[in-house]
């Protein structure tokens, strides 16, 4: 019986590793739908502006008084300010340029770190039920109670705005939602087939880990991640508007609006324009975060 038993187990396990490659699944290009590819295309422009933008325009800071308000080229402006210029007399096309670089590069600073620290705790707290399950239950409960504009204001007060504040400040939020969907399905998987055989032949909890956890948790993350640059974006924008997020030198989207927004009356492109530029980039990876939650049901929800 010991015999059969060992010559069985191999095709067991087998069976069950093909079981979770079918589980896993595949995210096929040519499944895509109009609107992800739209999304995919406005994410890589975005991005290629933020690259290479800022060396093809004026200087963003550059301040003409008598150019002040000057309206778009197509509400009666001029090519040599295509986009207008705010109050101060700065060209809003290369604010606008400049200020897609510092956007992104705050939300994808913000979002890897955030996936990286949610998904490790997340591990942790699927993989150790009991106290330490329970202290990282208690820490999200803690933070959820938290809303991130009373957070925003406590740290103005202890820290001077700047990129590190609103880093810190949205990052103390971002984790929560990986760290609780990371830890359902830790749990989950680890009461799978295809970990339970694992197990039976003497695989360690690592060797788990990069073999069957993350490979299958991998989707989950790029959808919370996809999303998360969206809320990235808004909070921002928010925060700036409030007088809680970059400092008044910073070029961001969301200092743009909250700038135009004196002048909103008689120059509305001022706080418009960056405001398109950031339903744009939003509209974008809400797109590609559709798709990829399309092929995980249950997680674009």
């Amino acid at each position: 019986m010991m015999a059969s038993r060992m010559l069985t187990m191999p095709g067991a396990f087998r069976q069950s590793e093909a079981s979770q490659r079918v589980s896993r699944g595949r995210w096929n290009p040519r499944s895509a739908t109009p609107a992800a590819w739209l999304g995919v295309g406005i994410v890589i422009a975005l991005a290629l502006i933020a690259a290479i933008g800022p060396m093809l325009t004026g200087d963003p800071d550059k301040q003409v008084l008598r150019d002040r308000l000057l309206p778009p080229v197509f509400f009666g402006g001029t090519w040599d300010h295509p986009l207008g210029t705010d109050q101060l007399g700065r060209d809003l096309l290369a604010r606008a340029v400049v200020g897609c670089r510092l956007t992104l590069l705050l939300s994808l600073a913000v979002t890897v770190a955030s996936t990286v620290m949610g998904s490790l705790l997340g591990l942790i707290g699927g993989l150790r039920p009991g106290r330490i399950d329970g202290a990282l239950r208690f820490l999200v409960d803690v933070q959820i109670a938290l809303p991130v504009i009373v957070i925003a204001i406590a740290a103005s007060v202890l820290f001077a705005p700047g990129f590190v504040l609103v880093f810190l400040v949205l990052l103390s939020t971002g984790w929560i939602s990986y760290q609780r969907v990371v830890r359902l399905q830790t749990r989950s998987l680890s009461q799978a087939q295809f970990v339970e055989a694992s197990r039976s032949i003497g695989a360690g909890e690592g060797w788990i880990v990069r073999r069957h956890l993350l490979p299958n948790l991998a989707g989950t993350i790029a959808v919370l991640a996809t999303q998360q640059m969206a809320a990235v974006i808004l909070f921002e924008a928010a925060l700036s508007y409030l007088g809680l997020g970059m400092p008044a030198d910073a070029i961001t989207w969301g200092r743009m609006v909250a700038d135009g927004r004196e002048s909103m009356l008689n120059a509305w492109w001022v706080s418009v324009i960056p405001g398109l530029c950031i339903a744009l980039a939003v509209l974008g990876f809400n797109l590609i975060g559709e798709w990829f939650g399309t092929r995980r049901p249950g997680v674009a929800s």
